[in-house]
């Protein structure tokens, strides 16, 4: 994202409205499509991955983790509206954002935490990046007349749910040890990725972003022939 808006800077300091709008949604669209499959990942292997890290005693605090996952996954697409933000200098209301975000946490955490425990407290958490995003989303929106998500977004996520959730179900049969998992995780990665392009969820305008990333790290990314 950083690497992207300076140029939105410029092309809304020349009143390139079109031209941020294209960027504005493109930036969004390669969070979403880069940070479900981490999702996805957390989500499915909760389990697995607070025993890998932290040990078997604390597996019980997965739902908290899968919770937390899918709010900071949403709080993520947010980022670009962030920035715009920040970039039109509406300081004030980025404060207003954080302090509606903060009464939010606060009060759930008061009505969840002694009924709920711990899942409560990552309720509350998660609502509460949940409603920083669908602020922020709504003023960019208000301010540039642009918002972000479009029907692809059901492409992509398809094309990771149909990867994922055979996983969940061979997880609980096998049991996979360290090595498995992450081979398991390679590959799925690979094969959402593939999917990705077979399915032409990349667009024209997807083009700009792969043309900055090639000069940016001076590669060739040679997948024009998947871009409708």
């Amino acid at each position: 994202i950083l690497m992207f808006m300076p140029i939105i800077t410029s092309l809304y300091s020349v009143g390139k409205k079109q031209e941020i709008r294209d960027l504005y949604r493109g930036v969004t669209k390669w969070v979403f499509l880069f940070n479900l499959p981490l999702m996805l990942t957390l989500v499915v292997f909760s389990k697995e991955i607070l025993v890998f890290l932290f040990g078997p005693i604390y597996q019980q605090a997965y739902k908290s983790l899968i919770i937390l996952a899918i709010g900071y996954f949403v709080l993520s697409l947010a980022h670009t509206s962030i920035y715009v933000l920040k970039m039109l200098a509406k300081t004030k209301l980025l404060m207003l954002n954080a302090t509606i975000s903060l009464a939010v946490n606060i009060i759930l955490n008061i009505l969840l935490i002694p009924k709920f425990g711990i899942v409560g407290a990552a309720t509350s958490v998660a609502v509460a990046l949940i409603t920083n995003h669908t602020i922020s989303v709504i003023q960019t929106y208000k301010l540039l007349n642009i918002q972000p998500y479009k029907k692809v977004y059901i492409k992509m996520l398809f094309c990771g749910a149909i990867l994922f959730t055979p996983l969940f179900y061979i997880k609980e049969t096998i049991k996979p040890s360290l090595t498995l998992f992450i081979f398991m995780l390679a590959v799925t990665y690979c094969l959402y990725f593939v999917l990705i392009l077979f399915s032409r969820s990349l667009e024209k305008t997807d083009k700009y972003i792969i043309s900055s990333v090639e000069k940016r790290f001076k590669i060739k990314i040679k997948i024009d022939r998947f871009i409708k």
